[in-house]
Protein backbone atom coordinates (compact mmCIF):
# COMPACT_ATOMS: atom_id res chain seq x y z
CA UNK A 1 0.00 0.00 0.00
CA UNK A 2 1.35 3.53 -1.11
CA UNK A 3 1.36 5.61 2.22
CA UNK A 4 2.10 8.53 0.63
CA UNK A 5 -0.78 10.75 -0.09
CA UNK A 6 -0.82 13.85 -2.41
CA UNK A 7 -3.54 16.38 -2.36
CA UNK A 8 -4.09 18.67 -5.08
CA UNK A 9 -6.17 22.26 -4.72
CA UNK A 10 -7.55 22.68 -7.99
CA UNK A 11 -10.11 24.21 -10.18
CA UNK A 12 -7.51 27.10 -10.74
CA UNK A 13 -8.67 26.11 -13.58
CA UNK A 14 -10.58 22.93 -13.73
CA UNK A 15 -8.30 21.88 -17.35
CA UNK A 16 -5.07 23.43 -15.71
CA UNK A 17 -6.18 20.50 -12.95
CA UNK A 18 -7.03 18.04 -15.19
CA UNK A 19 -3.84 18.74 -16.95
CA UNK A 20 -1.78 18.58 -13.97
CA UNK A 21 -3.27 14.96 -13.16
CA UNK A 22 -2.02 13.89 -16.52
CA UNK A 23 1.06 15.14 -16.23
CA UNK A 24 1.94 13.05 -13.07
CA UNK A 25 0.43 10.02 -14.62
CA UNK A 26 2.60 10.55 -17.76
CA UNK A 27 5.57 10.45 -15.40
CA UNK A 28 4.83 7.18 -13.27
CA UNK A 29 6.73 4.33 -14.30
CA UNK A 30 3.53 2.15 -13.22
CA UNK A 31 2.55 -1.40 -14.49
CA UNK A 32 -0.80 -1.49 -11.99
CA UNK A 33 -3.02 0.63 -10.71
CA UNK A 34 -1.86 -0.02 -7.53
CA UNK A 35 2.14 0.81 -8.67
CA UNK A 36 0.35 4.68 -9.27
CA UNK A 37 1.08 7.44 -6.34
CA UNK A 38 -2.21 8.06 -4.33
CA UNK A 39 -4.29 11.60 -5.15
CA UNK A 40 -7.00 13.56 -3.53
CA UNK A 41 -8.28 16.23 -5.69
CA UNK A 42 -10.19 19.26 -4.93
CA UNK A 43 -10.66 21.12 -7.45
CA UNK A 44 -12.20 24.71 -5.77
CA UNK A 45 -13.82 26.39 -8.82
CA UNK A 46 -15.41 28.65 -6.45
CA UNK A 47 -11.96 29.99 -5.02
CA UNK A 48 -12.10 33.73 -6.29
CA UNK A 49 -9.93 34.99 -9.11
CA UNK A 50 -6.43 35.33 -7.34
CA UNK A 51 -4.87 38.01 -9.70
CA UNK A 52 -8.24 40.24 -9.17
CA UNK A 53 -7.76 39.79 -5.21
CA UNK A 54 -3.46 40.75 -5.59
CA UNK A 55 -4.67 43.83 -7.92
CA UNK A 56 -7.79 44.45 -5.44
CA UNK A 57 -8.20 45.23 -1.70
CA UNK A 58 -6.61 43.96 1.92
CA UNK A 59 -10.35 41.99 2.16
CA UNK A 60 -9.84 40.34 -1.25
CA UNK A 61 -6.66 38.92 -0.69
CA UNK A 62 -7.88 37.75 2.70
CA UNK A 63 -10.60 35.73 1.43
CA UNK A 64 -8.44 34.08 -0.95
CA UNK A 65 -5.67 33.39 1.58
CA UNK A 66 -8.46 31.89 4.24
CA UNK A 67 -9.91 29.56 1.38
CA UNK A 68 -6.38 28.14 0.00
CA UNK A 69 -5.59 27.65 4.33
CA UNK A 70 -9.24 26.04 4.47
CA UNK A 71 -8.53 23.52 1.25
CA UNK A 72 -5.11 22.80 2.71
CA UNK A 73 -6.73 21.97 5.82
CA UNK A 74 -9.51 19.81 4.25
CA UNK A 75 -7.03 17.67 2.66
CA UNK A 76 -4.55 17.36 5.46
CA UNK A 77 -7.69 16.30 7.83
CA UNK A 78 -8.64 13.64 4.83
CA UNK A 79 -4.64 12.11 5.20
CA UNK A 80 -3.02 13.40 2.68
CA UNK A 81 1.01 13.55 3.21
CA UNK A 82 2.17 16.88 0.81
CA UNK A 83 0.32 19.17 -1.38
CA UNK A 84 0.46 20.68 -4.85
CA UNK A 85 -1.22 23.82 -5.82
CA UNK A 86 -1.20 23.81 -9.87
CA UNK A 87 -1.82 27.83 -10.02
CA UNK A 88 1.16 30.21 -9.84
CA UNK A 89 -0.40 32.72 -9.31
CA UNK A 90 -1.85 31.12 -5.92
CA UNK A 91 1.76 31.08 -4.63
CA UNK A 92 1.43 34.58 -3.52
CA UNK A 93 -0.15 33.48 -0.63
CA UNK A 94 1.20 29.85 -0.32
CA UNK A 95 3.99 30.82 2.76
CA UNK A 96 1.60 32.08 4.77
CA UNK A 97 -0.72 28.86 4.21
CA UNK A 98 2.04 26.85 4.57
CA UNK A 99 3.10 28.12 8.29
CA UNK A 100 -0.79 26.88 9.51
CA UNK A 101 -0.40 23.38 8.01
CA UNK A 102 1.16 20.49 8.79
CA UNK A 103 2.15 18.38 5.80
CA UNK A 104 4.44 20.26 2.92
CA UNK A 105 3.26 22.36 0.43
CA UNK A 106 5.53 21.93 -3.06
CA UNK A 107 6.29 25.22 -4.41
CA UNK A 108 6.02 25.54 -8.29
CA UNK A 109 7.87 29.01 -8.48
CA UNK A 110 10.96 28.07 -6.23
CA UNK A 111 11.52 24.55 -7.69
CA UNK A 112 11.42 26.06 -11.75
CA UNK A 113 13.79 28.78 -10.38
CA UNK A 114 16.26 25.70 -9.07
CA UNK A 115 15.68 23.51 -12.22
CA UNK A 116 16.62 26.75 -14.35
CA UNK A 117 19.70 27.08 -12.40
CA UNK A 118 20.42 23.10 -13.50
CA UNK A 119 19.81 23.65 -16.58
CA UNK A 120 22.55 26.33 -16.48
CA UNK A 121 20.49 29.15 -17.69
CA UNK A 122 20.57 32.86 -16.62
CA UNK A 123 17.84 35.20 -18.39
CA UNK A 124 14.58 33.47 -18.30
CA UNK A 125 11.31 35.66 -19.73
CA UNK A 126 7.89 35.42 -17.56
CA UNK A 127 4.77 34.27 -19.40
CA UNK A 128 2.44 35.00 -16.30
CA UNK A 129 -0.93 36.39 -14.96
CA UNK A 130 -0.74 40.21 -14.36
CA UNK A 131 -0.65 39.43 -10.80
CA UNK A 132 1.86 37.48 -10.71
CA UNK A 133 3.99 39.68 -12.65
CA UNK A 134 3.18 42.66 -10.84
CA UNK A 135 4.32 40.98 -7.38
CA UNK A 136 7.46 39.81 -8.81
CA UNK A 137 7.38 35.87 -7.53
CA UNK A 138 8.96 34.79 -10.49
CA UNK A 139 11.56 37.67 -10.26
CA UNK A 140 12.31 37.28 -6.65
CA UNK A 141 12.66 33.44 -6.39
CA UNK A 142 14.82 33.73 -9.37
CA UNK A 143 16.94 36.20 -8.15
CA UNK A 144 17.44 34.36 -4.97
CA UNK A 145 19.06 31.62 -7.72
CA UNK A 146 21.26 34.36 -9.05
CA UNK A 147 18.86 34.32 -12.11
CA UNK A 148 17.86 37.50 -13.67
CA UNK A 149 13.79 36.94 -14.61
CA UNK A 150 12.46 39.40 -17.06
CA UNK A 151 9.00 40.29 -17.33
CA UNK A 152 7.47 41.20 -21.39
CA UNK A 153 6.32 44.29 -22.21
CA UNK A 154 3.40 45.45 -21.59
CA UNK A 155 1.60 44.77 -25.09
CA UNK A 156 2.87 41.44 -24.62
CA UNK A 157 1.45 40.88 -21.67
CA UNK A 158 -1.69 42.14 -22.57
CA UNK A 159 -1.14 38.84 -25.03
CA UNK A 160 -0.28 36.50 -22.55
CA UNK A 161 -3.68 37.44 -20.70
CA UNK A 162 -5.67 37.35 -23.59
CA UNK A 163 -4.52 33.52 -23.95
CA UNK A 164 -5.14 33.11 -20.64
CA UNK A 165 -8.63 34.50 -19.96
CA UNK A 166 -9.91 34.67 -23.05
CA UNK A 167 -9.36 31.67 -24.91
CA UNK A 168 -8.36 29.18 -22.12
CA UNK A 169 -10.31 30.06 -19.15
CA UNK A 170 -13.07 29.54 -21.68
CA UNK A 171 -12.53 26.30 -23.28
CA UNK A 172 -10.43 27.22 -26.12
CA UNK A 173 -7.49 26.12 -27.38
CA UNK A 174 -5.31 29.43 -27.55
CA UNK A 175 -4.78 31.21 -30.51
CA UNK A 176 -1.62 30.41 -32.55
CA UNK A 177 -1.40 33.18 -33.70
CA UNK A 178 -1.19 35.54 -30.60
CA UNK A 179 1.23 32.57 -29.44
CA UNK A 180 3.90 33.71 -32.37
CA UNK A 181 3.76 37.44 -31.77
CA UNK A 182 4.54 36.74 -28.00
CA UNK A 183 7.32 34.05 -29.52
CA UNK A 184 8.36 37.21 -31.77
CA UNK A 185 8.87 39.57 -28.98
CA UNK A 186 10.47 37.32 -26.86
CA UNK A 187 13.29 36.81 -29.25
CA UNK A 188 14.41 40.55 -29.05
CA UNK A 189 14.29 40.48 -25.23
CA UNK A 190 18.15 38.52 -24.92
CA UNK A 191 16.42 35.64 -22.92
CA UNK A 192 17.90 32.09 -22.88
CA UNK A 193 14.53 30.32 -22.11
CA UNK A 194 10.91 31.59 -21.28
CA UNK A 195 9.12 30.46 -18.36
CA UNK A 196 5.09 29.18 -18.84
CA UNK A 197 4.46 30.73 -15.39
CA UNK A 198 0.36 30.34 -15.65
CA UNK A 199 -1.21 26.60 -15.51
CA UNK A 200 -3.10 27.95 -18.13
CA UNK A 201 0.05 28.22 -20.62
CA UNK A 202 0.42 24.88 -19.66
CA UNK A 203 -2.69 23.99 -21.21
CA UNK A 204 -1.95 25.60 -24.05
CA UNK A 205 1.08 23.85 -24.36
CA UNK A 206 -0.62 20.78 -24.21
CA UNK A 207 -3.04 21.83 -27.48
CA UNK A 208 0.28 23.46 -29.14
CA UNK A 209 4.14 21.49 -29.70
CA UNK A 210 6.48 24.03 -28.14
CA UNK A 211 10.33 24.41 -28.19
CA UNK A 212 12.31 23.24 -25.36
CA UNK A 213 13.08 27.36 -24.69
CA UNK A 214 9.44 27.13 -23.43
CA UNK A 215 10.23 25.61 -19.65
CA UNK A 216 6.62 24.59 -18.49
CA UNK A 217 6.40 25.49 -14.41
CA UNK A 218 3.36 22.86 -14.09
CA UNK A 219 5.60 20.23 -15.61
CA UNK A 220 8.49 20.76 -12.80
CA UNK A 221 5.35 20.68 -10.24
CA UNK A 222 4.14 17.19 -11.98
CA UNK A 223 8.09 16.07 -11.33
CA UNK A 224 8.14 17.59 -7.37
CA UNK A 225 4.58 15.21 -6.97
CA UNK A 226 6.80 12.34 -6.29
CA UNK A 227 8.35 12.24 -2.94
CA UNK A 228 11.68 12.69 -2.05
CA UNK A 229 14.01 14.08 0.54
CA UNK A 230 17.23 15.49 1.01
CA UNK A 231 20.73 14.45 2.06
CA UNK A 232 23.31 16.77 2.26
CA UNK A 233 26.71 16.25 0.59
CA UNK A 234 30.72 16.35 1.51
CA UNK A 235 30.63 19.60 -0.58
CA UNK A 236 27.19 21.24 0.18
CA UNK A 237 27.05 24.32 1.69
CA UNK A 238 24.25 24.20 4.49
CA UNK A 239 22.87 27.70 4.56
CA UNK A 240 22.38 27.25 0.55
CA UNK A 241 20.98 23.52 0.92
CA UNK A 242 18.03 24.93 3.50
CA UNK A 243 17.47 27.95 1.33
CA UNK A 244 17.08 25.69 -1.63
CA UNK A 245 14.91 23.47 0.07
CA UNK A 246 13.09 25.63 1.97
CA UNK A 247 9.93 23.60 1.54
CA UNK A 248 10.98 20.54 2.88
CA UNK A 249 10.04 21.32 6.68
CA UNK A 250 11.51 17.92 7.98
CA UNK A 251 14.82 19.74 7.56
CA UNK A 252 15.95 21.29 10.99
CA UNK A 253 16.67 25.24 11.04
CA UNK A 254 20.23 25.05 12.83
CA UNK A 255 23.05 22.57 13.05
CA UNK A 256 23.29 19.77 11.10
CA UNK A 257 20.88 18.56 8.42
CA UNK A 258 19.66 15.18 10.36
CA UNK A 259 16.22 14.08 9.91
CA UNK A 260 13.64 11.26 10.11
CA UNK A 261 10.39 10.30 8.57
CA UNK A 262 8.34 7.62 9.00
CA UNK A 263 6.83 5.97 5.49
CA UNK A 264 4.47 3.99 6.09
CA UNK A 265 6.18 0.49 7.40
CA UNK A 266 9.62 2.32 6.63
CA UNK A 267 11.69 4.57 8.62
CA UNK A 268 13.76 6.98 6.43
CA UNK A 269 17.01 8.65 8.60
CA UNK A 270 18.73 11.19 6.76
CA UNK A 271 22.65 12.19 8.31
CA UNK A 272 24.92 15.04 7.49
CA UNK A 273 28.27 13.78 7.47
CA UNK A 274 29.97 16.58 5.73
CA UNK A 275 32.92 18.28 7.31
CA UNK A 276 33.67 21.81 5.68
CA UNK A 277 36.58 22.01 3.34
CA UNK A 278 36.84 18.23 3.74
CA UNK A 279 36.34 15.70 0.71
CA UNK A 280 34.97 12.69 3.35
CA UNK A 281 32.88 12.93 6.30
CA UNK A 282 31.72 11.48 9.28
CA UNK A 283 29.60 10.44 12.13
CA UNK A 284 30.71 11.94 15.47
CA UNK A 285 29.89 10.49 18.64
CA UNK A 286 26.28 13.03 19.10
CA UNK A 287 24.51 11.62 16.03
CA UNK A 288 25.55 7.90 16.79
CA UNK A 289 23.60 8.45 20.12
CA UNK A 290 21.00 9.86 18.96
CA UNK A 291 20.43 7.32 16.25
CA UNK A 292 21.02 4.46 19.32
CA UNK A 293 18.29 6.42 21.38
CA UNK A 294 15.74 6.42 18.69
CA UNK A 295 16.09 2.97 17.89
CA UNK A 296 15.37 2.17 21.63
CA UNK A 297 12.34 4.18 21.93
CA UNK A 298 10.60 3.24 19.11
Amino acid sequence: MNEHRLGIIGGMGPQATNTFYQYIIDRTDAHSDQEHLSVLTFSDCDMPDRTGAILGSETDRAAVSQRLLDDARLLEAAGCTVLAVPCNTAHYFLDQVQEQVGIPILHMIRATARTLVAQGKRRPAILATAGTIRTGLYQKECAAFGLEAAPPEPAVQRLVMSIIYEEIKRGERGSREKFAQIDRALASMGCDCAILGCTELSVCRSYHSLPPFYVDAMEVLAELAMPFFVIPGNHDDLAALRAAFADHPYLPAQGTLDWQQDCGPLRLIGLDTHIPGEHGGRLDARQLADRKSTRLNS
